[in-house]
Order: C-alpha cells, then structure tokens, then sequence
C-alpha cells in the first residue's frame, strides 16, 4: 500500500493527443488523459489547461501547431498562444507564448489546481527542415536555368 495516493499516470504510458482550443484539459476528473505525456496539435489560444487535480501533478506537452489542408508556404504558418492568465495558467516569461514549431513544455498544477509552466524550448527542427527545402528548391531552379542556358549556346 502507497505511503502517498497516486494522482497522476505511472511510467511512460502513451502519449495523448489533443486538439488546440481555449480548454485543453489536460488532467479532467474522469481520467481521460491518464498520460503524462500530451500532444496538442491544431492552431489558436489557449486559455487554460483546465482545472487540474492539485497535488503537483507534472505534465510534459508536445506543441505541434498545424492547420488542416495547409499546402503553401505562402499561407500564415499556423500558431498555438498561450495565454498567461493568472491564476489559471502562467508561463514562466509573464507573457503570452506564441508557438510557431513543434516545441515541449512541462507544466505542474498546484493544489489550487493552477498550471505553471516550468519551461519551455523550442526545437528549431521544423524551421530548419523549411530551410533546407527552401534551398533545395532554390538549386533546383538554378540548375534547371543552368542547363537551359547550355541548351542555348549548343544551338
């Protein structure tokens, strides 16, 4: 028998993955997400994680903004905020977070039931991974012009 009752998942059970939205409960009384590990994919604010169990339970979040049936990069990338609202939810900047790439986070609810975010880092992959497409493209194009032009001068 535990010294202390559980209230959070035990080991590395699967991760969860949640839609972006002013609640996302992260932590509901019912034990739907009985995960420590959250994925919130889509793109808009959040307000709150929703009012968590109290007991300083730790949730680790995979932030991946996406936007369905984006095909351009020409297109606004899509964005997840989240909103420092105390005493709900606050970041460790004091301000609002805009997520632009797949980043992680973890959060700890206090036995109010308040999220505080205990960091938060970005992995840069995403970013780059645009860039070299971007540049791969950019060859492409160079050589494409390239042969086109000996093309020319052989004529």
């Amino acid at each position: 028998m535990p010294i202390l009752p559980w209230a959070c998942a035990h080991g590395d059970a699967p991760p969860v993955t949640l839609r972006c939205a002013s609640v996302v409960d992260i932590a509901p009384a019912d034990d739907s997400v009985d995960t420590n590990i959250v994925i919130i994919e889509g793109f808009g604010e959040i307000d709150t994680f929703g009012f968590g169990p109290g007991g300083f339970i730790r949730k680790r979040i995979i932030f991946r903004p996406t936007a369905p049936g984006q095909s351009d990069d020409r297109e606004p990338a899509p964005t997840i905020t989240i909103r420092h609202n105390p005493p709900w939810l606050l970041t460790t900047t004091g301000n609002d977070r805009i997520v632009r790439d797949e980043s992680y986070a973890e959060y700890v609810c206090n036995e109010n039931g308040n999220w505080f975010e205990l960091y938060h880092t970005a992995t840069g992959a995403m970013a780059f991974e645009n860039r070299i497409n971007a540049l791969e493209q950019r060859l492409a194009e160079v050589e494409a012009m390239l042969r086109k032009r000996e093309r020319k001068k052989t004529k």
